[in-house]
């Protein structure tokens, strides 16, 4: 309904100003009865008969505290040893600086050992069993 000026509710007469009062109060009974609806929460398993798989779930994430990674605070260091004789060994040599300068003649600072230890590939061991099958019904006990 759009608003009416005031000039235009002066020409109205005395029957047409009750049915206009009579509108509004009908249409302000309705706005009533949808702002309660909006006020009720909306149902859900703990309110209603509704299942749980029907209820509202929000589409940001979970938030979960992360877990601090690594050892607990106060834990001894565990590390694997060195082997003395590995399998394989790269050397990186350092031939050139960034600047471009020859660094081959130069002896190394130190040298940093570090090993991976790979696990080999295995071949599976396949294992085939053969039972042997008789049958009693052509053995003659008599033969014997």
């Amino acid at each position: 309904m759009t608003r009416v000026s005031r000039a235009k509710l002066d020409e109205l007469s005395k029957e047409d100003l009750i049915l206009l009062v009579e509108r509004l109060f009908d249409e302000v009974e309705c706005l009533r009865v949808d702002i309660d609806k909006l006020k009720q929460p909306p149902p859900t398993s703990g309110n209603s008969s509704q299942p749980p798989s029907r209820d509202f779930k929000s589409n940001r994430p979970e938030r979960r505290t992360p877990k601090p990674r690594g050892a607990k605070e106060g834990h001894e260091k565990m590390e694997r040893k060195l082997v003395d004789n590995p399998d394989q060994m790269i050397m990186g040599v350092v031939e050139r600086c960034p600047c471009g300068a020859d660094l081959r003649q130069v002896a190394p600072l130190a040298v940093v050992r570090r090993q991976i230890t790979e696990l080999p590939k295995f071949k599976p061991v396949v294992i085939e069993t053969r039972q042997q099958e008789v049958s009693t019904i052509s053995f003659d006990p008599a033969a014997e």
